[in-house]
Parts: structure tokens; sequence; C-alpha cells
């Protein structure tokens, strides 16, 4: 089996309980991503699965600089 790489979004916690936003926020990620050639999988409303370390890597980097929320590689 392929292994998968995650990159989990946290987001403020006035939006914690928020499930619209964050899955909203994530999703407009990965279409940012998706735009810049990066493939990836929403798995959740704060999560995006990539097929690549690269990928994920470079989704890391790109989406850091987003004030809505932090990322971190799992």
């Amino acid at each position: 089996m392929d292994q998968l790489y995650t990159l989990r979004f946290n987001y403020p916690e006035k939006h914690y309980d928020n499930h619209m936003y964050k899955d909203s926020i994530t999703a407009a990620a990965s279409i940012t991503l998706y735009a810049r050639g990066i493939h990836c999988s929403q798995s959740s409303a704060n999560t995006l699965v990539f097929d690549r370390e690269r990928d994920c890597f470079l989704a890391s980097l790109l989406l850091s600089t987003d004030s809505a929320y932090t990322v971190e590689q799992l």
C-alpha cells in the first residue's frame, strides 16, 4: 500500500466548532493548490491528503502565508 502524506489546517479557536467554515476554507486551499499543479484530496474539514511527500511539503510552504489558519504536516 502506498503511503499518504497529510497536511492539517489548524484554525483559530473562534472557528473551532464551525465545521462549514473550516470545510470551505480547506476546499478553497485545495483548489489553489490544484491551480498550481499540486494534486490532493480533502479527507476532512481540516485535512488534505497527498500521494507525494514533495507535494505535501510544497503545499505547506504555499499555504503558510494565509492568516486564516496555520498548517502542520502529520
